[in-house]
């Protein structure tokens, strides 16, 4: 089953991203979505990750820290949501990614994790967690098929 499986035009897919080696997943699977979706960029601010994302529709968080309230990130990441009227939430960033993921889970809207190719053994625990929230979960080689019930392979992004 593809992640576009129950694709709709104009729907709003939120693409969520630390800075640094996973933007390039997201955008890469950003890249690839249908190109009558809306999208809306959240970003750690940084400047590859202004450089790169020029252009789009972006918004700069700062990526959630052990002094961050998570309750009040993922509160304010459901108002996004439900602002947009977001149909996806999709990430392989780390910290910044476990707010929406919660707060998608909770509103209902579906997720899709890319777990990138650095993924050698066990993952870090927000990957693990936002992993495990996913509705879909997007594996970049075969043998990482076997760690996610509900995992895509999709092939190396970058």
């Amino acid at each position: 089953m593809s992640p576009y499986d129950d694709y709709r035009r104009n729907v709003a897919v939120v693409f969520v991203s630390s800075s640094g080696g996973v933007l390039p997943d997201v955008q890469a699977v950003a890249d690839g979505w249908p190109d009558e979706a809306s999208r809306q960029w959240v970003v750690a601010d940084a400047d590859d990750t202004r450089a790169r994302l020029a252009g789009s529709a972006v918004e700069f968080w700062e990526e959630p820290t052990i002094g961050t309230s998570m309750l009040k990130t993922t509160i304010r990441a459901a108002k996004v949501i439900r602002r947009l009227d977001a149909k996806w939430v999709v990430s392989a960033g780390t910290a910044i990614a476990l707010p929406w993921f919660v707060a998608a889970r909770v509103l209902g809207v579906r997720t899709l994790w890319i777990e990138t190719l650095n993924i050698h053994g066990t993952q870090g625990r927000v990957a693990a967690i936002c992993s495990r929230l996913a509705y879909r979960t997007v594996v970049q080689r075969p043998d990482r098929l076997v760690a996610h019930k509900r995992s895509v392979l999709l092939g190396e992004l970058q």
